[in-house]
């Protein structure tokens, strides 16, 4: 299951050291679906580096999992940008955010077109 809004006001963490703290729950599931762990990373990005030398895919790695940081990764995680980008427009209305917000989602989706197209 892909969460696909893991900021930390989502995220329960039973703190402790770094062998210790775990991920005890998570709320707010209206955006989650069943698909690539890559779309992880555009919410997560929001929180901080999600690039292939990151702690987050370090820790991903440690603990088992893989993600090829190579041109698909890439790609793929353009296109959630962009359906991210489009989640937060049609959000706007009924959550009743205002023009700032607005203006972020659009310069979400115009990076996210940008650099589809550089992908070629």
């Amino acid at each position: 299951m892909v969460h696909f809004d893991p900021w930390p006001g989502n995220v329960f963490i039973r703190p402790g050291g770094a062998e210790q703290a775990r991920i005890t729950g998570l709320i707010d599931h209206e955006r989650a679906f069943w698909g690539d762990p890559a779309a992880e990373l555009v919410s997560l990005a929001f929180g901080g580096d999600t690039g292939p030398d990151s702690p987050l895919l370090t820790g991903c790695a440690g603990a088992g999992g893989s993600l090829d940081p190579g041109p698909a990764l890439r790609h793929r995680v353009a296109l959630y940008q962009l359906y991210l980008g489009l989640l937060l427009v049609v959000e706007c209305a009924p959550r009743g955010y205002g023009e700032d917000h607005l203006a972020f989602c659009r310069r979400m989706l115009a990076d996210a077109i940008a650099r589809l197209r550089a992908m070629g």
